[in-house]
């Protein structure tokens, strides 16, 4: 698997919280998977199959709702664990749910309305700091500080020498 693929995750929430990863598939553009139920109950994802070369795609064949999240990888499964970029709710059984190549942008801000993992379900209101960038800019790994300005009241991102 190449470094900047992606996964589909099926996820557990408590409070609108992602507290639980049970099974994730490694997939890149142009791949379509399914996520079922094995004999034993458990969640599992099929082999990736061939699709539309500019779409990730994941069908539900589980025979109940599921939480399925796309994440973006920065190394295989399992050395890297999942980080979700788009979330889906309730996906019904037979339906299924994907991404078309898209542009990533990395934004950053500061609110104190939201927790790490909380599932964010309408626009984000940045308070303090409005960052963005390229993704495709940026390097694999890179470092950044942030820093407060307690006159200004404002907060600052940049890159890490």
């Amino acid at each position: 698997m190449s470094i900047g693929s992606f996964a589909f995750s099926r996820v557990e929430l408590e409070n609108d919280v992602i507290v639980k990863t049970q099974s994730s598939q490694e997939v890149m553009y142009g791949w379509e998977v399914a996520i079922e139920k094995n004999d034993k109950g458990e969640y599992v994802f099929t082999a990736p199959a061939q699709g539309d070369s500019d779409v990730v795609r994941v069908r539900n064949k589980s025979g109940t709702l599921e939480h399925l999240t796309l994440s973006t990888l920065s190394n295989p499964i399992p050395e890297s664990e999942p980080s979700p970029i788009f979330y889906w709710d309730m996906v019904g059984t037979d339906s299924s749910v994907g991404l078309r190549r898209f542009s990533p942008t990395l934004y950053a801000y500061v609110s104190p309305l939201h927790q790490e993992n909380e599932v964010l379900k309408g626009k984000i209101e940045p308070q303090l700091i409005n960052w963005k960038q390229d993704l495709k800019a940026l390097p694999l790994v890179s470092s950044w500080t942030l820093t407060f300005n307690p006159t200004e009241q404002k907060f600052t991102l940049v890159r890490a020498a």
